[in-house]
């Protein structure tokens, strides 16, 4: 069944994969396939699928999984954070109760997370009767796709109850480097919106300092701090967005207004493949990375800190 989908997946040359697998540590798929009517929120989907979800660990299955995925038709860009419920509520025309239901792209039957080696942070993959969603991108759910799930829900280990597993090693080999860019003027002691600073560090100035790391040592040192953070909790906006958000004024009009907190710091990892970059906000009390935001210990203070040139 795995290799018929395979080879009949795409027609042509097939796309190289979007992930690089070797810093795949594992991926969990809970998947009960698609079912037409039985809508399910990601919530409820999520609570269903748990104690069914199975383990993808052999270096072949991923391998497979992945390409699974990336050779998906690409149908729109989708910026709804995994981590966050996409439904709405339904009020009936008679008063007769208020219902619960999923977005009409919210019908979901299962999801999968990848886990990885090289510091990055677990991703989620929503699967739908319509649609997958994946990296803020939207690909067309197949039949084929739906069969490949459900033959990999009958032959993978199952899930063990255990809490998240830390990565066997810290793999740093597919990072190219480190750039921290900080505020070193104290009239901006307290931080300036994502979008300012952003704007900063394309001239740096007096009110920046900029650090490029490309020492293996001290590349494993921020990782491994950065890997011992204490997690506080998960945000709607990931540290790509700019984090603003419109509210009317009482007067009328619109006043836009940073939902994020000031920022003092900005770390970029560079990764060898995919070209990709990795944010993450440094605020006076938290460091937010990805969708969630950590507690700014003192470890991760004092290795940031080393950076520092006046």
């Amino acid at each position: 069944m795995i290799f018929l989908f395979l080879q009949g997946i795409v027609y042509g040359v097939a796309q190289s994969p979007q992930n690089p697998t070797e810093y795949i540590d594992r991926i969990e798929l809970g998947y009960r396939g698609i079912v037409f009517d039985g809508e399910l929120s990601r919530e409820q989907a999520s609570n269903l699928m748990r104690k069914e979800s199975v383990i993808i660990e052999d270096v072949k299955d991923i391998d497979d999984f992945i390409y699974a995925i990336d050779t998906l038709k690409f149908t729109g860009g989708d910026y709804v954070s995994p981590f966050t419920a996409i439904s709405t509520f339904f009020n009936p025309l008679r008063p007769n109760g208020v219902y619960l239901v999923p977005e009409p792209h919210g019908d979901y039957d299962g999801y999968a997370t990848i886990f990885y080696t090289d510091g990055r942070l677990p991703e989620m993959i929503w699967f739908g009767y319509g649609s997958v969603d994946y990296g803020h991108k939207s690909y067309k759910m197949t039949y084929d796709l739906n069969g490949y799930l459900l033959s990999l829900m009958q032959t993978m280990p199952k899930r063990e109850a255990r809490e998240i597993k830390v990565p066997k090693k810290l793999d740093i080999s597919g990072i190219d480097k480190i750039v921290i860019t900080q505020i070193t003027q104290d009239n901006f002691k307290d931080g300036l919106p994502r979008g300012d600073f952003a704007l900063s560090t394309q001239t740096i100035s007096s009110v920046l300092t900029r650090s490029e790391i490309n020492n293996s040592e001290t590349i494993r040192k921020i990782m491994s701090a950065l890997q011992q953070l204490q997690y506080k909790e998960t945000l709607y906006y990931d540290t790509t967005s700019p984090a603003l958000v419109a509210h009317y004024k009482i007067n009328g009009g619109l006043e836009w207004v940073y939902a994020a907190d000031p920022v003092v710091g900005l770390i970029q990892i560079f990764r060898k493949s995919p070209k990709l970059v990795e944010m993450i906000w440094i605020t006076c009390d938290y460091i937010e990375r990805g969708y969630f935001k950590y507690y700014k210990d003192r470890y991760i203070q004092d290795v940031i800190s080393e950076f520092i040139s006046y």
